[in-house]
């Protein structure tokens, strides 16, 4: 008897007792020599260096969301003219020059964004540099050109 997601399990030892469907069969795995694909032990150097980011960023983002309770959103005219302006409390730290496109972990380069603005922001590009939220990178620009 086939059940539904909906259907209740049938008491055990009635006539109409779910019986689990048989396991696949099992497969042997062969092992090729040399080193096994999962590395234990020390973790790559390219660990270490995303790991140390990583934890750079968050020490980051936590410091200028303590130093900018508020979403940033708010507080650039811009966004004012356009009539919309954000009372909520940052959730996020945002990188104005992204980092890859060579912008570093300092406090010039953190905006304390809300996290519905922050997707924005990542969605509306155009509109994010225009307001300041995002660098625009180029010849026109003082921020360096984006690896082509």
């Amino acid at each position: 008897m086939k059940r539904t997601p909906f259907q209740r399990r049938p008491a055990p030892g009635s006539r109409t007792s779910f019986a689990p469907p048989t396991a696949p069969l099992s497969y042997q795995v062969t092992k090729l020599p040399g080193k096994s694909r999962a590395r234990r032990g020390r973790p790559t150097p390219q660990q270490v260096r995303r790991r140390e980011a990583e934890a750079e960023h968050r020490a980051m983002s936590k410091r200028v969301r303590e130093e900018e309770p508020w979403c940033q959103v708010g507080m650039r005219s811009l966004w004012r003219e356009l009539g919309a302006i954000c009372t909520s409390e940052s959730t996020d730290g945002h990188h104005v020059l992204s980092k890859g496109r060579g912008g570093p972990n300092e406090r010039w380069n953190y905006l304390a964004l809300c996290h519905p603005c922050h997707m924005w922001v990542h969605a509306h590009p155009k509109l994010a540099e225009a307001a300041g939220w995002l660098a625009k990178v180029g010849a026109s620009s003082p921020w360096p050109r984006e690896a082509a």
